[in-house]
């Protein structure tokens, strides 16, 4: 399978306390490329890049660098969202993409083991029910409530989904962490969803989606869900993580001046 003709990659960065170095996002790809057969994909990086100065030039300069390492087909976008909410620009980067699949993911998470990248492929070309496919950073099993919470745990329904070709684990619940999703599907589905809620600029893509997922599980049922966006988990219930997000201390880092508050402390320790 040619994969170039069928998954395009997209990575959010942004500059951190240690730019203009690249090392964050080096580690990412040095998992990613390390692990799946990527190379000769499009690869489209987006930089946050709050202005124009020589300062914020340096890391994008080193950025397209990465081309010699990783993937001559890297190419940075260079949007901000000072100027337009992050779901929208997300938006924008898909309408470019000429495959039928595109694989997100951010610059600050590692893939711990191999996953069959060719077999998620041709499962979905053989079964337009499935939509998208996400990489767990817990073991998968059911999320409990969280004290006060402000809504239903994406994850706190989950059904094994036994297939001949692939393992997959139903789910409802959107999320900005890597996954591999269906362009058409974003476009229709997904976009529509975006641009219909009045988000705040900087609403993450996964808030935007779950506003709707969660008031439909609420109203409809999990199994209704499902059926209308066809989300799964990647694995069998109980398989341990596959990706990783950057520990406490490179997620600081990542994170630029905001130190981390407690609740992102707990939520890093869920990810280890």
């Amino acid at each position: 399978m040619n994969l170039k003709d069928k998954v395009t990659i997209v990575t959010f960065t942004h500059y951190w306390t240690h730019a203009p170095s690249t090392e964050l996002i080096e580690e990412t790809f040095d998992s990613l490329y390390g692990k799946l057969p990527l190379k000769g994909c499009r690869h489209i990086i987006n930089y946050d890049m709050p202005e124009v100065n020589e300062k914020y030039m340096e890391y994008y300069d080193n950025l397209w660098k990465l081309r010699d390492k990783y993937n001559p087909n890297i190419e940075i976008n260079t949007e901000t969202v000072k100027y337009k909410r992050r779901s929208y620009i997300y938006s924008d980067i898909v309408d470019t993409i000429k495959t039928p699949y595109v694989l997100f993911w951010e610059h600050d998470f590692l893939l711990l083991r191999e996953i069959d990248i060719e077999n998620i492929i041709q499962s979905m070309d053989e079964d337009e029910s499935i939509n998208c496919i996400r990489f767990n950073k817990r073991k998968t099993e059911p999320t409990k409530p969280r004290k006060n919470p402000k809504g239903i745990p994406i994850d706190s329904w989950l059904e094994q989904d036994n297939r001949i070709n692939i393992n997959l684990v139903k789910t409802c619940g959107y999320s900005g962490a890597p996954h591999i999703e269906r362009v058409e599907w974003f476009k229709t589905f997904c976009k529509k969803l975006i641009y219909s809620l009045q988000v705040k600029k900087k609403t993450s893509i996964e808030r935007a989606i779950n506003i709707w997922l969660t008031l439909q599980r609420k109203r409809r049922g999990e199994d209704w869900v499902h059926s209308k966006t066809g989300i799964y988990l990647y694995g069998k219930m109980g398989d341990n993580a596959y990706i990783k997000e950057i520990t406490e201390f490179k997620s600081k880092q990542a994170w630029g001046d905001k130190a981390p508050n407690e609740e992102w402390k707990k939520i890093n320790e869920m990810g280890k």
